[in-house]
């Protein structure tokens, strides 16, 4: 019965990039305020992270639930908050250091700290009792560790969260920490404060090194708009002077349906102006629907112009003016094809002399 109801639900599911996905996709830095504000508005800006009110794994998401869980555990005595608060100050110290060096704002280090599971990873993860130190002293070595080793797994590899990866590997370091810290808050306090103080100033410093190896994100140029393959020039009509003179040849029609299709020759630049030995006329291929009275296409089968300057009129920016003229009218142009007037009218002559043979009813 109950795997019925189970089977009969459907769950409505969303998916987006995580924003620890979305950074790292963009190479761990932003300085451009153009980029930076559609970038965090993607997530609701840094509010929206703070309350978790983006796509991220069930539980890591609100920073403030995941606070307020926190300071319950650490005063209720279930974890030590040492370990929580170091983890997360060495990741915001050492992404500021980043931001410092970079020019990236104060942004960078929030970004940081309420993005993945950062937050949820410290409270519940790295306060472990059975893999952490057991002493206090080892515990701050031990977040701090995991601290530099999130920052430089996040920036420099290609695991965007990094916090699990760095909280195994501390914990790998656990028995070494316990060895080394064995009896520090009785005997050794100096050294103590000296060796965390000086794990601090390593992670700095690598952080600043880090921080001018990161490249920032730059917007990027707009593309330059496509430009025509041919230009146009003044408008010719279909019936005129021009038209007029060495009138074109129908060869051969043929129907399909409605549509009736026409093979054109007509004379172009190389019979009229050209001279050229041998010289042919161009062939056309004109369709019309003389039901809807109106031009369906002109198509270039055979050009014998000059090539590449009378070629430009077999490109659809000329061609297509053409489309959907009417049959029944004297009042009809097209623009030239700048550079290959004549050749623009060699077609236009070919249209003409299909338009006066459809008006004839052949």
């Amino acid at each position: 019965m109950l795997t019925s109801f189970a089977g009969a639900v459907a769950a409505d599911v969303t998916t987006g990039p995580t924003p620890i996905a979305s950074i790292a996709q963009m190479g761990w830095l932003i300085t451009d305020n153009s980029i930076l504000g559609g970038f965090l508005d993607q997530f609701g800006g840094l509010w929206g992270l703070f309350t978790g009110w983006y796509p991220g794994a069930i539980g890591e998401t609100s920073a403030l639930l995941i606070i307020v869980v926190g300071v319950i555990l650490g005063v209720r005595k279930v974890l030590d908050w040492k370990v929580p608060v170091f983890y997360v100050g060495t990741v915001f110290v050492l992404a500021t250091v980043i931001a410092l060096v970079s020019g990236a704002g104060l942004w960078y280090p929030m970004y940081h700290v309420l993005a993945g599971g950062l937050l949820f990873g410290a409270v519940f993860m790295a306060t472990d009792p059975v893999t952490n130190p057991t002493s206090a002293s080892g515990r701050i070595i031990f977040a701090i560790g995991a601290g530099i080793l999130t920052i430089l797994i996040r920036v420099q590899a290609n695991l965007p969260g990094g916090v699990i990866f760095a909280i195994l590997i501390m914990n790998i370091f656990t028995p070494t920490i316990e060895r080394l810290t064995d009896g520090w808050q009785i005997e050794k306090a100096k050294k103590y404060a000296i060796s965390i103080a000086s794990l601090s100033v390593v992670g700095i410093a690598i952080m600043a090194v880090v921080g001018t190896l990161l490249t920032p994100v730059v917007p990027k140029e707009p593309e330059p708009e496509p430009q025509p393959s041919i230009t146009l020039g003044d408008e010719l009509k279909i019936f005129s002077a021009d038209t007029e003179r060495a009138p074109a040849e129908i060869i051969s029609s043929s129907v399909d349906g409605d549509v009736t299709i026409y093979l054109v020759e007509t004379k172009g630049y190389a019979i009229l102006e050209g001279g050229y030995e041998g010289a042919k006329a161009n062939v056309l291929e004109v369709a019309v629907n003389k039901a809807e009275n109106k031009i369906v296409y002109v198509k270039v089968t055979e050009l014998n112009d000059t090539a590449g300057i009378g070629d430009k009129v077999e490109d659809e920016i000329f061609l297509d003016q053409f489309e959907g003229l009417a049959l029944d009218s004297d009042d009809i142009g097209v623009d030239v094809v700048t550079s290959a007037t004549v050749t623009s009218v060699s077609v236009a002559r070919g249209v003409r002399a299909v338009i006066e043979a459809v008006r004839e009813g052949e």
